[in-house]
């Protein structure tokens, strides 16, 4: 499985701090979801879901950015 951050405004994927792109293939792999989630938190991304790439199958998968942790961190913009 290949775990993607991606901006839900532009629809890019984060490749690295200072650079976002269109293809998933290009994109940062963190692995672990919960790697995403803190990256995101720690770095104050905003806007910003979780893409889940199923490798055997090529399925994708999006789920939103968990709120109540954007809420604790500071994070979500009102």
């Amino acid at each position: 499985m290949k775990i993607l951050l991606q901006d839900t405004r532009t629809g890019l994927y984060f490749r690295s701090l200072d650079a976002w792109t269109n293809s998933m293939a290009d994109a940062y792999d963190f692995k672990f979801s919960e790697k995403a989630i803190s990256f995101a938190v720690e770095h104050h991304i905003p806007d910003v879901q979780i893409v889940m790439i199923f490798r055997a199958s090529g399925h994708v998968e999006t789920v939103p950015f968990p709120k109540q942790l954007a809420v604790h961190s500071g994070y979500l913009r009102h």
